[in-house]
This record gives C-alpha cells, sequence and structure tokens, in this order.
C-alpha cells in the first residue's frame, strides 16, 4: 500500500468540510472573528442564501498589512500562542482554520486598515490561491467578501438547501448573536433590505428587536452570583411559553452554545408553572473562569464541557427559579388597560415608525447616544406627522425605557422562601359574590378581584399531589394481580440499579427471578395505565427515564387535579370560599393553573369609575 502525502490545496478543501458547512457557517466565523478584534459595530450582508455572496464589514483593530497573507494559512491565529493557552480560551476563535477553509472554497476579498497605518490592505484569494496584494483607501476595521462559494467544490454545492433555507439558518445565527453581544450594534441585511438594525444597548432592547413588544413586556429579568460563577439574562413569562426549544439562546462567557444540562435546568426550575409539552423562552448568560469550561470540544465550537456541571446546574436552576417565583402572577387588568389606552391614540404612524427601525433610516450618533435609539426615532417621526403635538419625550433616558435591573445578589444555592407575595394580597378581603357560579368576587382596598374558582383549585390539588410525590407520601394502591414483566440483559441491569427510583414515584417493583420484574402495587394516580405500554416506554430510552418519569407523573398529576377539582358552574358555600381563598396563601403557590392560565384578575376602583363616568 503506497501512502500519499496530500497537496495543500486538497487537505484544506478536506478541511473545511469541519469548518464551512453551509453559508451560516461562513457568517458564524467571520462576526466571531470580527467580535474578537474589538469591533462594536458590525454589517452583515447576503445575497442569495449566502450562497452568491456574503459581506461582513467592521470597526475593529484591523489586521497589520504583513500579515493579512498569514491571516489564510491553516492553522494561522492571533488568539493562541502556545497549548497552555488552550485552557483559558477568551476568545471566540482560536482554532486558526476558518478564514484558510473559507478561502479555500470560495473566492475571497479582504479590506483591512489598522489606527496605525494610512491606507488599507486588500487581497483577493481564489480557491485558496493568492492573487496580488495592494493598498486600498478604507476606514479602521476589516471587510470580507466571500463570493461563490463552494464554486470549485461542486459536490458540497448541490447539497445546499435553497437559498431561502439558508437565509433562514443566517437568520437565526445573527439573532443569536445580537442576544450574546447587546453591546454591539449589529446591522443584518438581506438582498440589500435590512432585517435587524440593533444599536448596542443592553440586552433587554436586543430581545424587543428580536422577539417583538410582546415579549419585551413580559421579560422577567435574572440576576444571580454564586462566588465566581453569575447568570443573567431574561426569561419571558410562562404565559408566554412556547412549543419547543427554539426561542432558547444561551452564551457561556459570551459564546453562543448548545447544552442540554443548562436547558434543562431552566425547564426543571419552571415546571409548576408551564404545562407539559411547553418550553420556556429565554436568554441566559453564564460567566466563569475561562478555565473551568472547555470550549475546545469541536470545530463548531458550539459545544462545551464544565469542570463541575453539577454545580453549574445547581446555579442556572437557581437563578431561574428565583426569578420566575418572585414575579407577580396576578393580572392587572388595570395596567393593561391603561397600556392599551396609551397606543390607542398614536402622534405617529406606527407602521412607519416600525419600518424607520427596522430600516436603520436614522443613524446618525445613534450607536453613541445615552438615549433609547427609539427614542430619536420617535421624535423625528413626531416632527414629520404631526407638527401640532406636543409630547416631549427627548429626556426619556434608556433606563427608564428598558426592563429595570434588581441588584439583589444571593450567595446561597439553596432555594431560600421567597416573599409570599400572595398572602398579602389575601388578608382582609371581602367576598362579594360568586358570578355565574364559577368567578368569585372580591373586594379588596381599592381593587376588585375576579376568582376562577375551577383554575384555584385545580392549582391546589396540583400542588398538594406534588408535594406528596416529593415527600415520599403517595397514596399507592395494591394490585389484584400483580403484574409480572420480563426484560433482557440490558434493561435487567438498569432496573436492578434503579429500583429505588420506582420506589420513590409509589411502584412497588421487585426482581421475580431471572430477567424478570414484578409490580405489586402502584400510586393511585396510575391506577388506570397500561402498565405494559408504561414500562415500554420507559424502557424505550433508558438515559432519559429520570426525564420521562417526571414528565409522565406531572401529566398525570395535572389530569387528576383538573378532573377532581371544582367546576364552572358549582354553587360553593362561604366556608367552602374562604378555604379556597386561605389556601393561595402558602409558601410557593402560584396563581397560576397547572395548564398557564391565569387564576386572579385585578381591576382597581379608579378603572371601575372611569367605565362609569364617575371620573375621565
Amino acid at each position: 500500500m503506497k501512502i500519499n502525502v496530500l497537496p495543500s490545496e486538497i487537505y484544506n478543501k478536506i478541511s473545511a468540510g469541519e469548518v464551512v458547512e453551509r453559508p451560516a457557517s461562513v457568517v458564524k466565523e467571520l462576526v466571531e472573528n470580527s467580535i474578537d478584534g474589538g469591533a462594536t459595530k458590525i454589517t452583515v450582508e447576503v445575497f442569495d442564501g449566502g450562497i452568491k455572496k456574503i459581506v461582513v464589514t467592521d470597526n475593529g483593530c484591523g489586521i497589520e498589512p504583513e500579515d493579512i497573507e498569514s491571516a489564510f494559512l491553516p492553522h494561522a491565529t492571533s488568539k493562541i500562542k502556545d497549548a497552555k493557552d488552550l485552557e483559558t480560551i477568551s476568545s471566540l476563535g482560536f482554532r486558526g482554520e476558518a478564514l484558510a477553509s473559507i478561502a479555500s472554497v470560495s473566492r475571497v476579498e479582504l479590506i483591512s486598515k489598522t489606527e496605525n497605518n494610512e491606507f488599507g490592505m486588500n487581497l483577493k484569494i481564489e480557491g485558496g490561491k493568492y492573487g496580488n496584494k495592494k493598498e486600498i483607501g478604507f476606514d479602521n476595521g476589516t471587510k470580507i467578501i466571500v463570493s461563490d462559494l463552494f464554486f470549485n467544490t461542486p459536490a458540497r454545492l448541490k447539497f445546499l438547501k435553497k437559498p431561502k433555507s439558508e437565509e433562514g439558518e443566517i437568520t437565526n445565527l445573527m439573532a443569536k448573536f445580537i442576544l450574546a453581544n447587546p453591546q454591539i450594534s449589529f446591522r443584518y441585511i438581506v438582498d440589500d433590505k435590512i432585517i435587524y438594525n440593533t444599536f448596542g444597548n443592553g440586552l433587554a432592547e436586543a430581545m424587543y428587536i428580536i422577539y417583538g413588544k410582546e415579549v419585551y413586556d413580559n421579560l422577567l429579568e435574572v440576576k444571580y452570583d454564586s462566588n465566581d460563577v453569575s447568570v443573567y439574562g431574561f426569561i419571558a413569562r410562562p404565559t408566554l411559553c412556547k412549543a419547543n426549544r427554539t426561542y432558547q439562546t444561551i452564551f457561556v462567557n459570551g459564546r453562543v452554545v448548545s447544552n442540554y444540562m443548562i436547558s434543562s435546568a431552566v425547564q426543571d426550575a419552571v415546571e409548576n408553572y408551564i404545562m407539559k409539552g411547553k418550553f420556556p423562552l429565554f436568554a441566559l448568560n453564564i460567566n466563569l473562569p475561562f478555565e473551568s469550561v472547555d470550549v475546545n470540544v469541536h470545530p463548531s465550537k458550539q459545544e462545551v464541557k464544565f469542570e463541575n456541571p453539577n454545580r453549574i446546574y445547581g446555579i442556572v436552576n437557581t437563578a431561574i427559579f428565583k426569578a420566575v417565583s418572585e414575579a407577580n402572577y396576578v393580572q392587572d387588568k388595570t395596567a393593561e388597560i391603561q397600556k392599551e389606552n396609551s397606543v390607542r391614540e398614536p402622534v405617529f404612524d406606527t407602521k412607519s415608525l416600525l419600518e424607520t427601525i427596522m430600516n436603520g433610516q436614522k443613524e446618525k450618533n445613534c450607536f453613541k447616544s445615552e438615549y433609547s435609539p427609539l427614542v430619536d426615532i420617535l421624535n423625528e417621526k413626531i416632527k414629520e406627522n404631526n407638527e401640532k403635538s406636543k409630547v416631549e419625550i427627548s429626556q426619556i433616558k434608556l433606563e427608564e425605557v428598558i426592563v429595570p435591573a434588581n441588584d439583589t445578589k444571593v450567595e446561597s444555592l439553596n432555594r431560600e422562601i421567597v416573599e409570599n407575595k400572595n398572602k398579602i394580597l389575601f388578608e382582609d378581603y371581602h367576598i362579594i359574590g360568586v358570578l355565574f357560579n364559577t368567578y368569585i368576587l372580591c373586594e379588596k382596598g381599592d381593587s376588585l378581584l375576579i376568582i376562577d374558582q375551577h383554575a384555584g383549585h385545580e392549582r391546589q390539588l396540583y400542588d398538594k399531589f406534588t408535594k406528596q410525590i416529593k415527600g415520599n407520601n403517595l397514596a399507592c394502591q395494591d394490585l389484584l394481580f400483580p403484574y409480572v414483566f420480563n426484560t433482557n440483559l440490558k434493561e435487567t441491569e438498569f432496573l436492578e440499579n434503579n429500583l429505588e427510583l420506582f420506589r420513590e414515584y409509589g411502584i412497588d417493583i421487585s426482581e421475580f427471578g431471572e430477567n424478570s420484574f414484578k409490580i405489586s402495587a402502584v400510586p393511585v394516580l396510575l391506577s388506570e395505565i397500561n402498565l405494559k405500554d408504561f414500562f415500554e416506554n420507559i424502557l424505550s430510552d433508558i438515559n432519559e427515564v429520570q426525564k420521562k418519569f417526571v414528565d409522565f407523573f406531572k401529566e398525570k398529576i395535572a389530569k387528576q387535579a383538573c378532573r377532581s377539582a371544582i367546576k364552572a358552574g358549582d354553587k360553593l358555600s362561604d366556608s367552602e370560599i374562604n378555604f379556597l381563598l386561605d389556601s393561595f396563601k402558602e409558601n410557593g403557590n402560584v396563581l397560576l393553573c397547572p395548564h398557564g392560565r391565569p387564576i386572579v384578575l385585578q381591576f382597581s376602583k379608579t378603572e371601575i369609575e372611569k367605565w362609569f363616568k364617575r371620573i375621565v
């Protein structure tokens, strides 16, 4: 067998396959280089889904003229110098593979200028072959144009999706970059149309631009420190949960990553607030010492390993639990009505305003302004569209527009008992009556409370069943005829090692001969299930058994609570109403039903008097 040493043009194309899978991969590598270069303003332009052309322009530090050609050599990088640097990687890029890989499968033009040089330097590369280098007039920073991706590797080109699909991948990626780097102003342009135009004024504003006003109005700030680890970000109220995890963004030291453990820590923290099959929306940044996390796991750099994963899970879980549990779940209808009224008579055309924002028609000084960029645009539109308006908002500062920060720090990882807002709400109330034998009406100070009796009782029962599980106090019943089932060697080993897990959930399971097990009792909640189907489902994916248990029991508990709760139309006595309302005072009681519907609506006396024209 003859061993061949491959020439550089071949092995560069092979290695490019690991780094450059599609146009989004090119955008990712180039934007990360811009961020590492200290850019505060980055523009990304794509044409035909990035297949035809990708242009990334930044105002970063630039590349020295003598290093222009070296930047495209394999394993050439400014991020690390020796093996020790791999232990404390702080930059987004570090492998030195990206530019070489991109240049080997496309036509590349680079223009870059540093602050110390009068002129910029221009270099063109086609399929890895260098053209002439020349001086050119250019501002400080770097511009890279990548054209005709995979023009010399047709096998890779034909496996790309349609331009619209590739564009969608880039758009999702840019949304992640914007959320991960809210201090940087981004412009993202697709086929000459501006999609995102951000102003570098913080994460809340970035989430407004990415997700819109409804999400922005329902953000809960997450802020938690534990020694050398901190968690910061926002999570949307559980009432705004989604059908999948695509609305979840995780950053580790500013790097966008995919990490199931962190996602699970968030999911577990909100399990009592959202219904089964739904997922929270969040953007979360975990900062920790660089030596405590390994980012050199995969060429895409999207996977990370933690030195102490259990500790990180606990910190994230506690941070989310604290943010969600301290939120107020009484729906203040007065505030909602006032918010609606405030936008019913706008002094400018809303559609025109949004088009102005998204099209970036006002850019002057917006990247350096201490005010919200929306303020300047609002004033401009007011002047253009309504000269008679006397509205003056030029002095509204960003901190008055963005969700206010919470400076509270919690040093312990233990879940402290949060302040019980419900106890205050349900003290000194007066029961007025019951509407439609469904909605309890209460007078509380200068407010009217409307309570859904079914939703409230459903939550009470759900919490009761949940506490029984956690306290190993589930009501169980013996089976008239024990259920016996056979297993293979792998399943037998798994069940032998996890008998206590099943017993913890009230399932009396024991070995029954070789490769055989017997079920003698089950929780009352599971009295109607098909045990054969249940165990086939559990054993179908042994690695997910714990999660399956939690999801399965949560679904069963919710159904049982709904089935057993007081129904709409059921007539309650005064003592039964008082008993139900008093139950809301208990610590940890969430004023949402297990399906996420509100239990209590609140109207102020002032708003009610407005309805009757007593006040204007």
